[in-house]
């Protein structure tokens, strides 16, 4: 293993802690007992998403230092290639849409008035549009997207890999706390909706 690589692996297992620390609902509520739950409501997920962006570059940096060339597609692959990129770029921004991605990244918490604690701005469960086609699309159409690849490098390669493998462990981890949350209507969902493989032909009962 060269020491870029070894450096890739690092980097990724400190942002992969950080985000899953700072997911995880013990954080949540020691920050909530911390700073109360209206600085909890405003500031948390932009701290998060800040946090999670800032742990992402030394990612980004290592993937952008490698030559190592391990496959480059014909033209007439990659045009599919980057086709198949597209629609998975296009079905990310819907997912995101679909969950408010304002909310998602922590901008419209920043709208709550002062003293409304009650209010907990916990997310929905959405069952409809792409997350009735399966139970992850934000998972999915990432590794989509990363897998589609014209041209792949050995960083790239290694990233995609525990990407993916992330993505996958990290959604076991984000089941539980979703069954914890909405209970029955949850576990409904998971015996009709694929984990990350879409399906267009369910019968929906769960909404």
């Amino acid at each position: 293993m060269s020491e870029e690589v070894l450096y890739l692996l690092l980097s990724f297992i400190f942002f992969a802690l950080l985000h899953s620390l700072m997911a995880a609902t013990y954080l949540k509520g020691f920050f909530t007992r911390w700073c109360g739950l209206n600085c909890y409501n405003k500031y948390y997920r932009l701290v998060y998403t800040i946090l999670s962006m800032v742990s992402i570059v030394p990612v980004i940096y290592f993937l952008f230092t490698d030559s190592s060339l391990i496959w480059s597609a014909p033209a007439w692959l990659a045009f599919v290639l980057y086709f198949i990129k597209g629609l998975a770029s296009i079905g990310f921004l819907y997912s995101i849409w679909q969950i408010d991605g304002l909310h998602f990244l922590g901008i419209r918490q920043l709208k709550v008035q002062h003293g409304r604690q009650a209010i907990q701005l916990s997310d929905a469960l959405v069952t409809t549009g792409v997350f009735g086609l399966c139970r992850h699309p934000l998972y999915f159409f990432s590794m989509l997207f990363l897998w589609a690849s014209p041209t792949m490098y050995w960083h790239a390669l290694v990233f995609t890999i525990l990407t993916s493998v992330y993505f996958v462990i990290g959604s076991y981890w984000e089941e539980a706390k979703m069954l914890q949350q909405f209970g029955t209507p949850y576990r409904r969902y998971q015996q009709q909706v694929p984990r990350f493989i879409p399906s267009f032909f369910i019968r929906r009962y769960f909404v």
